[in-house]
């Protein structure tokens, strides 16, 4: 099982504002030379190779494991197969699969930087896409910020101010596993149980 990782948005200077983009692509048995952009004389890989030369190519990884379902599994989640339980190839439909516990790579990304900034008509929200979403209010309506992850939306139109509040809901509403996401100051999120073993 052969991983290939591609980070793109090239590098992130230290006066960027935004995140890179982060791609993971895994292919089994693909060895390191197979693809044009590592030097194949024959195999034309054009699309991977566009995606290769725009962004940053990571180049050494060592496998925890021989296999790819705990190799995976150590990427994904930072730790060691075994501590993560997953110790072998994993046959279809066998229900072994990582514990809801473990913390992945994706739930890492997401929500970094989660931040609102109001700005005249603007609200700018940074809610762990890869780029910044602004959104506009409609007349009548204004926007404060009391801290970074807190709108206060006020006009004299309560429909208005529900429609604006709920347009920018929609950018990224909560999820049901973990609660992530925009939601009403006095909104209960109800939880979903994960799948058990």
């Amino acid at each position: 099982c052969t991983l290939l990782l591609l980070g793109f948005a090239a590098f992130v200077s230290a006066n960027a504002t935004h995140p890179p983009n982060v791609l993971l692509i895994y292919v089994d048995d693909l060895g390191y030379g197979d693809l044009a952009s590592f030097g194949h004389p024959v195999i034309e890989t054009p699309h991977l190779d566009r995606l290769a030369s725009s962004g940053m190519r990571l180049t050494n990884y060592y496998a925890p494991s021989a296999l790819c379902s705990p190799s995976r599994a150590a990427l994904l989640t930072g730790r060691h197969p075994y501590r993560v339980g997953i110790r072998s190839w994993i046959p279809a439909n066998s229900g072994i699969f990582l514990a809801d516990k473990e913390i992945t790579l994706a739930e890492v990304l997401n929500g970094v930087g989660y931040r609102a900034k109001a700005s005249g008509k603007t609200v700018n929200l940074t809610i762990g896409l890869s780029h910044a979403v602004d959104y506009q209010l409609a007349e009548g309506l204004s926007a404060d910020t009391p801290s970074q992850t807190e709108i206060v939306i006020s006009g004299i139109d309560k429909q208005a101010v529900g429609q604006a509040a709920a347009e920018i809901r929609s950018f990224r509403p909560p999820e049901p596993y973990k609660g992530k996401g925009i939601r009403y100051a006095d909104e209960y999120v109800r939880r979903k149980e994960a799948k058990k073993k």
